[in-house]
């Protein structure tokens, strides 16, 4: 199933930014990346992370900055749901630098995957969907 989320990223222009690390999507200000190695389930519930790199510095409410983020997230491959499990920020890109900020909550509230959205690409590479 990985190799074929590798392989469909690939074929649309993407490519790895580091090991694991695959781009996976593109905004004005950043790259999303996942790490479909990372992916890991049983059933249908299925977790995985997922980087947002930035081009320039991201601000938090406390004053610090941030240059990137990585995320573990649940995903509900047959209910089309996520959820946060943990949020890490990071001084450096790509994962680099000093860690800024940790939130961890395996209590996050299930939400849907909003169509058009980056969750989608996630949720994808996640359940292996097309």
């Amino acid at each position: 199933m990985h190799r074929a989320i590798l392989m469909i990223l690939l074929a649309v222009g993407f490519g790895s930014a580091n090991a694991g690390w695959i781009a996976a999507g593109k905004s004005a200000n950043a790259t999303l990346y996942v790490d479909p190695d990372s992916s890991r389930g049983t059933g249908n519930i299925v977790k995985m992370w997922n980087m947002w790199d930035y081009k320039s510095l991201q601000g938090t409410s406390s004053g610090k900055h941030y240059a990137s983020t990585k995320t573990q997230s649940e995903y509900d491959c047959n209910e089309r749901k996520y959820r946060f499990l943990t949020l890490v920020l990071y001084s450096g890109n790509m994962g680099g630098g000093e860690t800024v900020h940790v939130t961890k909550t395996n209590f996050d509230s299930w939400r849907p995957v909003p169509s058009g959205s980056g969750v989608v690409i996630l949720w994808q590479a996640a359940c292996g969907k097309n």
